[in-house]
C-alpha cells in the first residue's frame, strides 16, 4: 500500500481534492456544499497539508495511513474481541486484498470512510458486549465521522445502527448471555425486559446524538441531492 503512494500522477477527482484543500476552511465548506460529497475528509486533509504542505505525496500518505490503520485494527481490536486467528485473518485481508492497493492510496475519502465505518461496526458490537459508556460514545463519534466522509458511509452506518437496534429488540442469545442468574422463567423475563429497556434507552440517546451531529449537514445533503451536479474544477 505504501509503495503505491510514491507517484505523482493524478486523475480528475484527485486534482479536484488537491485544488479544494488549497483554499481556507470557510471556502472549502462553501465550495464542497455545492459538490456531491460531505466535507469532513477535505477538512482533515486541509489540517494535514497545512502542517506538512499541500503536495501529492502528503495527500497520498494521508490516505495510505487510513488503510494501514484498518489493517492494524486486526491486532488492536479484532484480536481482543474474536481471538488472534480472526485478528490475523482480518489484518491480512485488509492489507493484501486488491481493493486496498487500488483505493487505499487515492487522494479521496475512500480509505478514511472505510476506517470510520469499520470502527463504527466494532464499537456497535462492543456497546452490547461490554458495559462501558465509552463504547457507545465512540460508536456515535465514528458513525458521524463515516457519515460526514462519504454518503456511502452514511448508508453503511445507518445499516449498522439498524442492525444494532434489531439485535437489541429481537436477540434471545444476547439476554441469555447477560442474565446468568435467575430463580424462574418469569424472573428471567422480568430481568430481560429491564435490560432491554436499558439498551434501547442507550441506543436512543446515541441515535439522537448522531442525528444532532449530522443535522447541520443534512440540509446541504438535501440540496446536493436536488442539484446532483458536481462542481467543475475551473470553479475552484
Amino acid at each position: 500500500i505504501l509503495l503505491g503512494a510514491f507517484h505523482t500522477e493524478v486523475w480528475f477527482d484527485e486534482s479536484y481534492t488537491i485544488a479544494l484543500v488549497s483554499h481556507d476552511i470557510s471556502d472549502i465548506i462553501r465550495i464542497d456544499s455545492n459538490d456531491v460529497h460531505p466535507v469532513l475528509y477535505y477538512l482533515l486533509l486541509k489540517m494535514v497539508t497545512y502542517i506538512f504542505g499541500n503536495t501529492i505525496l502528503v495527500a497520498r500518505l494521508f490516505s495510505v495511513s487510513a488503510g494501514i490503520l484498518i489493517g492494524i485494527l486486526g491486532f488492536t481490536h479484532i484480536r481482543k474481541d474474536f481471538g488472534p486467528k480472526v485478528g490475523l485473518a482480518f489484518s491480512f485481508l485488509m492489507l493484501f486484498l486488491p481493493f486496498m492497493a487500488m483505493y487505499g492510496m487515492e487522494i479521496r475519502m475512500y480509505s478514511w470512510t472505510m476506517l470510520f465505518v469499520t470502527l463504527s461496526g466494532i464499537y456497535a458490537y462492543r456497546s452490547i458486549k461490554q458495559e462501558k459508556k465509552k463504547n457507545w460514545l465512540l460508536f456515535a463519534i465514528f458513525s458521524l465521522c463515516a457519515a460526514h466522509c462519504h454518503y456511502y458511509g452514511l448508508v453503511s452506518v445507518a445499516i449498522i445502527n439498524a442492525l444494532l437496534l434489531f439485535h437489541i429488540i429481537f436477540s434471545q442469545r444476547l439476554y441469555e448471555e447477560k442474565i446468568q442468574s435467575y430463580t424462574s422463567y418469569e424472573n428471567f423475563i422480568t430481568q430481560k425486559k429491564k435490560l432491554k429497556r436499558k439498551y434501547i434507552l442507550k441506543f436512543l440517546l446515541v441515535a439522537i446524538l448522531e442525528i444532532i451531529g449530522y443535522l447541520p449537514w443534512l440540509f446541504v445533503f438535501l440540496n446536493q441531492a436536488r442539484k446532483s451536479k458536481p462542481v467543475v474544477l475551473d470553479s475552484i
